[in-house]
């Protein structure tokens, strides 16, 4: 696969520019339709006892309810769990509704098991972290004050160096010092009790948006409690160090460090997979015309959005991240075509004359076209159909990027059309529609499904043939020198 630095200079903006550790990000359960991780592990989920998903008492889209009575969730343990001498954090939110001797979430065997790794936890009607060195004594980290039940509270629990802390939201309550590595326990993760072997001391209440980042401590002082999704990391800190190509390299193939992305690039996210929240750092407000809406069935990966071809679209407000330019970009996706009939809209910045910029739709024969003007009225200054159709009734990945001059259409990571035009995009006021030819028209719609959509503008993703995803693409950008 080919990857691109597009706009950003390594050697000379490295100390300002925002890096999301992707790699880093363990485990990502936002907990909206099911138990997926959605992190790059893509850890398996073993549900037990009644745990499910609720919507009706939730931080962020959905959240996960144990009742207390042999619910939990483990996940295979894995060596991203098992920090040893490491930065870590361990993060999400819970409401409880009982507080006991219950754990949230960990890698805890029994006393004596040798098993002990790391834990969060209620005692006392308290919160506490603890880690354990050995696998069999612990040291503790007490929140100090009562924890409340029926509310949604922040959590997380970080080591910086020598220093682990505990935060309840955003409020640090207690630190410990200590400098030796954490056991590598063989015990699985689990999520809604204080040991998977045990079914005394199982959580009682729901649990959103769970994040476990190996190599960062995310929080190192007091900090605001997240409104929206965590999403994956985003590291702003300076780095003292100037990176450029070579040190990249160098440092990629001794794995001394994770991925650098680059969110800010992300114009939009869309994954469908519970909802139509754009998780892009943007959050752009996303609405649907028509009967558009979530669904699981059908679905690539986790879930999709319907359009019955019958005026649904979903409409972005315009924001200048939207205008490419003359700049690089992608957009991306899963497409389910449903019928091949009729022009049917994709994505469009398009409307009517004197305020034209660019749109992918299906034209004849299922083909993906692209029109681009850079006058803002004539809409085929630039224009390319793709050689081979879509497959109706089933998902295909689709791509289509500018790369300096060359815009390209691929089709499940095979290139099936390019046009070459050097000309800068006309900069459009008008909004932005997913499933539409136009925001403000409800013709041209399309028929189908649309899942894990992304817009990137600064960098064409892809340049060559290249793998398909097998898992969300999410809202970060991995860049592979």
């Amino acid at each position: 696969m080919s990857r691109k630095f597009g706009a950003f200079n390594p050697a000379s903006t490295a100390t300002t520019t925002v890096l999301a550790v992707t790699s880093a990000v363990s485990l990502y359960l936002p907990f909206d339709t099911d138990f997926s991780d959605l992190s790059n592990f893509n850890h398996t989920p073993t549900v037990a006892g009644d745990t499910n998903i609720q919507t009706s008492t939730a931080q962020f889209g959905g959240s996960a309810f144990f009742d207390g009575n042999d619910d939990y969730v483990t996940y295979p343990n894995h060596s991203s769990f098992l920090f040893g001498t490491e930065d870590f954090t361990v993060e999400g939110f819970y409401n409880a509704s009982s507080v006991g001797s219950d754990g949230l979430l960990g890698i805890w065997g029994g006393p004596s098991s040798g098993l002990r790794c790391w834990l969060i936890s209620f005692s006392l009607s308290r919160l506490y972290a603890a880690f354990s060195l050995d696998g069999n004594s612990a040291t503790s980290l007490n929140s100090g004050v009562n924890v409340s039940t029926g509310q949604w509270y922040n959590f997380s629990f970080t080591r910086e160096g020598s220093t682990f802390r505990l935060f309840l939201d955003g409020v640090l309550k207690a630190t410990a010092t200590n400098s030796g590595g954490l056991k590598n326990s063989s015990q699985n993760l689990a999520i809604g009790t204080n040991n998977q072997s045990l079914t005394t001391l199982e959580y009682h209440g729901f649990l959103d948006d769970i994040r476990i980042t190996k190599g960062l401590a995310v929080y190192t002082t007091a900090y605001s409690v997240p409104t929206s999704p965590v999403g994956f990391i985003t590291d702003t800190r300076s780095h003292s160090h100037v990176w450029n190509y070579s040190d990249i390299y160098k440092a990629r193939r001794a794995d001394t460090w994770p991925d650098l992305v680059y969110d800010t690039q992300i114009a939009l996210y869309l994954p469908f997979n519970g909802s139509l929240t754009d998780f892009s750092s943007y959050g752009h407000t996303v609405s649907a015309v028509g009967d558009a809406a979530v669904t699981t069935s059908p679905f690539q990966l986790h879930a999709s959005c319907a359009f019955d071809g019958n005026g649904d679209l979903l409409t972005v407000p315009h924001n200048n991240i939207f205008d490419f330019g003359g700049n690089d970009f992608t957009i991306e996706g899963f497409i389910n075509p449903t019928t091949a009939a009729g022009v049917q809209g994709v994505y469009s910045q398009w409307g009517g004359t004197g305020s034209r910029s660019f749109k992918v739709v299906i034209s004849t024969n299922a083909k993906l076209e692209i029109n681009g003007s850079k006058d803002g009225s004539t809409g085929t200054q630039v224009n390319q159909i793709a050689s081979t159709g879509l497959e109706l009734n089933t998902f295909s990945h689709f791509a289509v990027t500018r790369d300096g001059s060359n815009f390209r259409i691929f089709i499940n990571g095979v290139n099936r059309g390019t046009t070459t035009d050097s000309g800068a995009l006309y900069n459009s006021s008008a909004n932005i529609a997913i499933g539409g030819n136009r925001a403000d028209q409800t013709t041209n719609t399309l028929h189908g499904n649309l899942e894990d959509f992304r817009v990137i503008n600064g960098l064409a993703l892809y340049t060559t043939a290249f793998e398909v995803p097998t898992r969300s693409i999410n809202n970060t950008l991995t860049v592979n020198p």
